[in-house]
């Protein structure tokens, strides 16, 4: 049976988690999510985050999943670590399939999420800075785009285009 990874391209506030935790219901996959691994770190760290330790756990986390050999959903960015990341899938025997949020900033701010109260932050705009650069370099990559045209059919678009290759 075919091992997938489903992974996520976009910035903070995009939808990401949401349509992760849909793919992983319609398929039956676990969600690998860095919210709740950064959340676990800031209860245990009365709310401050270590880094080494999310990283630490985040690979861990990672590594288990991986070794179990089944499809996972990857709900996190993978803007900046792409083809590090996908190097890796391909050698431990999975295919990706990669969903990659291009919305405007307008859009986002839209979105109403928490993260998008700082849409005007330097923060935010390395994020959209970092994802316009994979655009750029790895547009091609992505098995979906998520457009503003597109945001209102993107659970439909991405099961679609997973049962396609599953089959």
């Amino acid at each position: 049976m075919k091992k997938v990874c489903v992974c996520f391209a976009g910035v903070p506030g995009c939808d990401k988690s949401p349509l992760a935790v849909r793919l992983s219901w319609e398929f039956g996959l676990p969600v690998f999510s860095n919210d709740m691994i950064r959340r676990e770190i800031r209860i245990e760290n009365q709310c401050k985050l270590d880094i080494d330790q999310y990283n630490n756990r985040k690979d861990g986390y990672l590594n288990k999943l991986l070794a179990k050999g089944r499809s996972i959903v990857y709900d996190a960015s993978v803007d900046r670590t792409w083809q590090e990341f996908k190097k890796r899938l391909t050698q431990e025997g999975y295919d990706t399939f990669l969903i990659s949020f291009d919305l405007s900033a307008e859009f986002v701010t839209r979105l109403g999420s928490s993260a998008n109260s700082l849409i005007e932050s330097e923060s935010m705009q390395v994020y959209f800075t970092q994802h316009d650069v994979f655009l750029d370099n790895l547009r091609t990559d992505a098995d979906v785009h998520i457009t503003d045209e597109s945001f209102a059919d993107r659970f439909d678009i991405c099961i679609k285009a997973i049962d396609d290759m599953l089959a």
